[in-house]
C-alpha cells in the first residue's frame, strides 16, 4: 500500500540513520579510546603524587633533623661566645701566655690556644653548613609542595574530563540506543 516514492523516501531515511549511527559508534570508539588515555595519565598522575608525598615525607624528616642540629649548634655557639666574653677572648689568653712562667708552658698554651680556635672555626663552619642545609632542605620542601600541587591539579582536571567524557558516551549511546530501537 506503499508507494514506491514512500518506500524510496524510507529507504533514505534508513540510509541517512545508518550513516548517524555509524558516525555515532565511530565517535563513541574515539571517546573510548580517549577515555583509556585519561585512565592511564590519571593512574600515573596517582602514581606521580604518591611518589611525590614520599619525597615531601622524607625532606620534612630531614628537615627537622637539621633544625635541631642547627638549634643544638647555635646553643653551643652561644656558649661558646658567652665563655670567651666571660674568660676575656684574646685579652684573657694572651695574659694568660704572657704569665707562664716558662717558654715550655708558653708554647703548650699556645698550642692549647691555637686547638681551641680551630675548635672555634671548626664549629662555626659545621653551624654555618647546617644553617645553609636548612635552608636548602626548606627550598626543597616548598618546590616538592609545589609541584605536588600542580600533579594534583592536573589530576582534577584530567579526572573533569574523564567525567565529562563518561557523560558524552553515556548520552551518545542512549541516542544510538534510542536509533535502534526507533
Amino acid at each position: 500500500a506503499y508507494s514506491q516514492s514512500q518506500i524510496d523516501a524510507l529507504n533514505g531515511s534508513i540510509d541517512i540513520l545508518q550513516i548517524q549511527k555509524a558516525d555515532i559508534l565511530n565517535q563513541i570508539d574515539v571517546a573510548d579510546q580517549e577515555l583509556v588515555l585519561t585512565i592511564a595519565t590519571i593512574s600515573s598522575l596517582n602514581e606521580q603524587i604518591a611518589v611525590k608525598n614520599t619525597e615531601i615525607a622524607e625532606t620534612t624528616v630531614a628537615l627537622q633533623d637539621a633544625q635541631d642540629r642547627e638549634a643544638t649548634e647555635y646553643e653551643a655557639m652561644k656558649t661558646r661566645i658567652q665563655y670567651l666574653y666571660e674568660v676575656g677572648g684574646d685579652a684573657g689568653w694572651a695574659t694568660v701566655l704572657l704569665n707562664e712562667s716558662s717558654l715550655s708552658d708558653m708554647l703548650t698554651q699556645a698550642e692549647y690556644t691555637e686547638k681551641i680556635y680551630e675548635y672555634d672555626r671548626t664549629c662555626l663552619q659545621e653551624y654555618a653548613d647546617t644553617v645553609s642545609e636548612v635552608s636548602d632542605l626548606k627550598a626543597q620542601y616548598e618546590s616538592e609542595a609545589a609541584e605536588l600541587q600542580l600533579m594534583l591539579v592536573n589530576q582534577q582536571e584530567e579526572q573533569t574530563y574523564l567525567e565529562d567524557q563518561l557523560a558524552y558516551l553515556q548520552a551518545t549511546s542512549a541516542k544510538s540506543q534510542c536509533m535502534k530501537h526507533g
